[in-house]
């Protein structure tokens, strides 16, 4: 990893299907902060090199790994590490893996069973609450878009963004954006309350 000693890296990771890739479209929308908008499920993270900003921005989902086997191997490379996890109604995440090409149970290491994913969700839940980790839920971002991520920004210490509403940069400027789907990529254009919901983006900001 070639990045400052100084960077703090913000390490998001929930299970596939759980919301956090658009999470992470409203982070990397910061000014203050660059990074991976999806990482591989099958690799340890490993941010980009070359990131200048003062936060760097990592995002993956817990399929191989454990929230604390991926917290661990940024700090034996000497990271600072603020982590975060993203959870959704699971019932609502095994019905979309249903659906999805990556949802399939595999039978090797670097494609585990969804039932072994889930299991290490279950585990890095418990951690997180263990260790007082931020826990964000997908169904709050529906609820109370900008509220929800303000109260969030305040557990991780960072100051409020309101890029993170408005959308202003282009996937170009992400470091790594490699992962962005198509569809996503378009709405990502319209900001934050127009993705979620076309009617939202014509009310009033709260």
């Amino acid at each position: 990893m070639d990045h400052s000693s100084a960077q703090t890296v913000i390490l998001a990771t929930g299970l596939q299907s759980s919301g956090s890739t658009i999470l992470s479209w409203c982070f990397l929308q910061r000014p203050d902060m660059n990074g991976t908008l999806d990482g591989d499920t099958d690799l340890v993270p490993l941010p980009p090199a070359g990131v200048e900003t003062p936060f760097l921005w990592y995002k993956t989902t817990i399929s191989c790994f454990t929230l604390g086997e991926q917290v661990a191997v940024l700090e034996d490379a000497g990271c600072t590490v603020r982590p975060l996890l993203m959870v959704r109604d699971v019932r609502a995440v095994w019905m979309s893996l249903m659906k999805k090409p990556y949802g399939r149970n595999g039978v090797t290491a670097e494609d585990p069973p969804l039932r072994l994913r889930f299991r290490r969700f279950l585990h890095s839940w418990q951690d997180a609450a263990e260790k007082n980790i931020p826990v964000f839920r997908f169904e709050d971002l529906l609820a109370r878009p900008q509220d929800s991520l303000k109260t969030l920004c305040g557990q991780l210490e960072l100051p409020w963004q309101q890029a993170m509403i408005d959308w202003p940069k282009p996937a170009e400027q992400i470091a790594d954006a490699r992962h962005g789907n198509a569809r996503f990529m378009e709405s990502s254009r319209q900001g934050l309350l127009s993705a979620l919901d076309p009617n939202l983006g014509k009310q009033i900001r709260g």
